[in-house]
């Protein structure tokens, strides 16, 4: 079927599945009629910048962005690894972002500065169809002040509904209230910022539509604590750490019109029959409820608090009403670990044994691993694993070499493998590697550390992969030379390589990579100046000069912008001598 026969109004509609950047590449200048497509008719922009060379970023920014600006509904923009400060370079490239006037969605990924994001929350004051707002993985150093001007500025947002406000602040981990009252917020999610139970009621009053509230860390509750109704709350997602359990319970009290409840709890525990109590008389409308506790029992008997704990979690209430199901692992003879079954049990250092207690059939006790999508012991594989257990969904494992023979039968599939991460590489264990790639056909990310006690292992860049894009080799136990840098930029396993972390100890290194690795777009490198002698190649006014001695970081980048292309943005790593990141 010839494309061009479909009529504008299925090309419309298919255009909105598409991320923008993806349809100026495949649409762009075939031919009139797709350049008025663009340009003319569509009207539901939705561009991700997250993963993006820097020379398609800036086509798009200089070619496209003023003529659809007005068209734009999200907007995805990152200071990640993957494009190191993109969100400066973007805003040099606009005026304001209150030319984006239908922008409904704004997200913002690893911003560092309070002045930047102060500056774009002024400019979407004035965006009356902005509803939902991201701060992802941002971090700014200690400042009261400019943390409740920040606050204050998303409170004045006039139609924000939604806020994922995942900031950290250097020194700083109570929460900062809002001293403006929103008329649009429903839903916020908040980390790092720890609440006294009281302060919930407090945001309420400055947030009086508010019906989510996400990720709440409740660290303590007063004595002189007074419940107020909170009727219009349906979902709550919060950690408690420490306080009085009993004024925990009369907060739950007044939230007659709770739906949705996700609670953990890390201090004295609530057992079924209690939770039975609560949701029986005071949350009548919970459809769903996941609870996490860890406990300490000083207690000889642990395997009778554990019977005990886990059969209060047998009633009808939980098996026959609600098919709300639970898992209980105790470690080293001391923890006790209680989650419902619907959280994923992602490994981190529980062990596998016969002790894991469950209240659901036997027959569904498959689902206990079958959600596992994160495994992050390495060593899990090398103790007794019982012989009916599968991982079946995994998406992040760390495995340390060698693979032992049994490990194929406990995960007989890795079709949802996105990251890898390997620990003590040998070259003697390179099978094992590509047999992993080659099992792993959705891989993406590849990290890897050889064994510290040997000599450089280069056997790994003989596997091949035709899935992985992004391969940390920063941790390798190993300091790459020019030599091996260029037989690794020239390696079968490098030659869709597109994101690379990696030590040098010769800054010329740099040139030789990003001059061989076509496909590369984003570069994470750093060296040991006290290792090596540095010498860096520079050419000015046709004369060469070579530094032998060692140069600081600021010297290094000044090099660099002479040598690499002019589109390059090179970015000195904050916190890290000699760390340095290329965005291509």
């Amino acid at each position: 079927m010839n494309l061009e026969l479909l009529p504008n109004e299925m090309f419309l509609t298919l255009f909105e599945y598409f991320n923008g950047i993806d349809l100026f590449r495949a649409f762009y200048n075939l031919n009139y009629r797709f350049n008025n497509l663009l340009y003319k008719q569509f009207r539901f922009y939705c561009f991700k910048f997250q993963s993006i060379s820097k020379r398609n970023f800036d086509m798009i920014c200089q070619q496209h962005l003023p003529f659809i600006a007005d068209r734009i509904i999200t907007l995805h923009l990152s200071n990640s690894y993957d494009t190191p400060n993109q969100i400066n370079l973007f805003r040099s490239y606009i005026s304001s972002f209150n030319q984006f006037t239908r922008l409904q969605s704004l997200k913002l990924f690893h911003l560092n500065s309070h002045q930047t994001l102060l500056k774009i929350l002024t400019e979407c004051r004035y965006l009356n169809n902005l509803t939902d707002l991201n701060l992802h993985s941002c971090s700014f150093q200690n400042d009261q002040v400019v943390l409740q001007s920040i606050v204050d500025q998303i409170w004045s947002l006039p139609k924000l509904t939604n806020c994922y406000f995942d900031i950290s602040i250097a020194r700083q981990h109570s929460v900062c209230l809002p001293k403006i009252i929103s008329s649009s917020l429903e839903c916020i999610t908040i980390f790092y910022h720890e609440f006294e139970i009281n302060q919930i009621n407090q945001l309420l009053e400055y947030t009086p539509r508010l019906k989510r509230l996400l990720g709440c860390y409740l660290t303590s509750i007063n004595d002189n604590y007074i419940a107020y109704p909170l009727p219009t709350l349906i979902d709550l997602k919060i950690s408690f750490y420490s306080g009085d359990i009993s004024k925990l319970i009369i907060f739950l009290q007044n939230v007659p019109n709770l739906c949705h409840l996700d609670i953990n709890i890390f201090t004295e525990r609530i057992d079924g029959y209690q939770w039975e109590k609560i949701i029986r008389n005071y949350l009548p409308k919970l459809k769903t409820f996941k609870l996490k506790c860890r406990m300490t029992f000083i207690e000889r008997n642990l395997k009778k608090q554990v019977d005990k704990l886990i059969n209060s979690f047998r009633t009808s209430f939980w098996i026959d009403e609600h098919k709300w199901f639970f898992r209980c692992f105790t470690y080293r003879k001391l923890f006790i670990h209680f989650y419902t079954l619907s959280h994923p049990l992602d490994y981190h250092f529980e062990r596998i044994d016969e002790k894991c207690k469950l209240t659901c059939p036997q027959e569904d006790y498959h689902q206990v691993f079958n959600n596992t999508t994160k495994i992050y012991d390495m060593k899990l594989f090398n103790q007794p694993i019982p012989s009916h257990i599968r991982f079946l969904n995994i998406k992040y494992l760390h495995i340390e070499f060698p693979i032992n023979d049994k490990f194929w039968f406990i995960v007989p599939s890795l079709n949802r493998l996105r990251s890898l991460n390997v620990s003590s590489y040998a070259d003697s264990y390179q099978l094992q590697l590509q047999t992993l790639l080659d099992r792993a056909s959705h891989l993406e990310t590849l990290t890897i550390s050889q064994d510290g006690s040997l000599s450089v292992q280069l056997s790994l860049l003989k596997c091949t992969t035709t899935s992985v894009r992004r391969f940390h080799l920063g941790n390798y136990n190993h300091c790459f030379n020019k030599e091996q840098c260029i037989t690794l930029s020239r390696s079968p396993l490098m030659v869709q390589c597109e994101v690379l972390s990696i030590e040098v100890d010769d800054p010329e290194c740099i040139i030789n990579l990003i001059k061989n690795m076509t496909h590369l777009r984003s570069l994470y490198v750093y060296w040991d100046d006290k290792k090596n002698s540095l010498r860096l190649f520079r050419t000015t006014n046709d004369v060469e000069s070579y530094y032998r001695n060692s140069l600081s970081t600021d010297e290094v980048i000044q090099c660099l912008k002479v040598r690499l292309p002019s589109r390059c943005s090179i970015v000195k790593v904050l916190d890290y001598t000699n760390h340095i990141h290329i965005w291509i």
